[in-house]
């Protein structure tokens, strides 16, 4: 059997149950001193029992939590982005099969995010967003392209959007944006970093709503969040994937456009027109 954590959840992973997954995700996703938490203190983290705790460790095969903590202490630092695709390419073996895996491994991803988001959460991230008066979609990193289609997908649904994707001291430009009304959805995986305390502190402090989309921070942010999604970026050790995430955000802002959907229609009715106009070809005519 498989000696460490992470290759015992690799080889064991499809065997489990959505929230089992979700706490190894977060063991191995999470600061080093996870190691010193008890069974109820992640329980809480992540809004499961104690039991589920220890049912996830002994799904992996260790006799109970404090023999996953030992694994846990014993574990290497966190792969670099280099050993990372190493991994990845070392999972496919045979490159004329890289495509057959990879569709593999991002539908594995989507079944385990219908496992990890019940349909009430989902509703109630909706309907914040039908009544902030404007979105404002917040990532770093790769997270930050997301945003900013997020965004741009926003405004098409006809509501007002912006994206905050600064890093360092021109995140303090992104963060003054922030008004009464709106409500902020925030990207951030893997650890908190001092870039999203920062932003949950300034949305406290404004008394703006909030989503999270995550992998397994949940309630390790704070309370500050109204709604947490979880949705993962595929295998913990290999290079990480956003189709799950870019699934969720569009589907969020579908169910958005739902709500209001002759507002919707009458920005990409105005969209085509302006699409035909620099093509130079026949404007579609607008329905009276």
């Amino acid at each position: 059997m498989p000696e460490t954590l992470t290759e015992r959840f690799a080889a064991r992973q499809d065997d489990l149950t959505g929230t089992e997954r979700r706490v190894i995700e977060h063991l191995l996703a999470a600061e080093p001193d996870v190691v010193l938490r008890s069974a109820a203190a992640l329980a809480r983290d992540l809004e499961v029992s104690d039991a589920t705790i220890v049912r996830a460790a002994q799904a992996l095969g260790y006799a109970g939590l404090h023999e996953m903590r030992q694994a846990l202490a014993r574990r290497p630092e966190q792969p670099t982005l280099a050993q990372r695709l190493t991994e990845s390419l070392a999972v496919v073996g045979d490159a004329d099969h890289l495509f057959q895996v990879g569709l593999r491994q991002h539908l594995d991803a989507l079944s385990a995010l219908a496992r990890a988001i019940p349909p009430a959460h989902f509703d109630a991230a909706v309907e914040l967003l039908c009544e902030g008066q404007r979105s404002v979609w917040c990532g770093s990193g790769p997270s930050a392209a997301l945003a900013d289609y997020a965004a741009l997908l926003s405004r098409r649904a006809g509501r007002p959007a912006l994206s905050c994707t600064a890093t360092g001291s021109a995140f303090a430009d992104d963060l003054v944006q922030l008004a009464s009304g709106d409500v902020v959805v925030v990207l951030a995986y893997g650890a908190v970093s001092r870039q999203v305390r920062v932003l949950l502190d300034r949305i406290a402090l404004l008394g703006l709503h909030a989503v999270l989309i995550t992998d397994v921070l949940g309630r390790t942010v704070g309370d500050g969040v109204d709604v947490t999604l979880s949705g993962g970026r595929g295998t913990p050790g290999l290079v990480a994937s956003h189709a799950a995430t870019m699934f969720l955000v569009e589907q969020l802002i579908l169910g958005v456009a739902a709500g209001e959907p002759a507002r919707a229609e009458a920005i990409l009715a105005e969209l085509d027109e302006a699409r035909a106009a620099l093509g130079g070809g026949a404007r579609p005519r607008r329905s009276r």
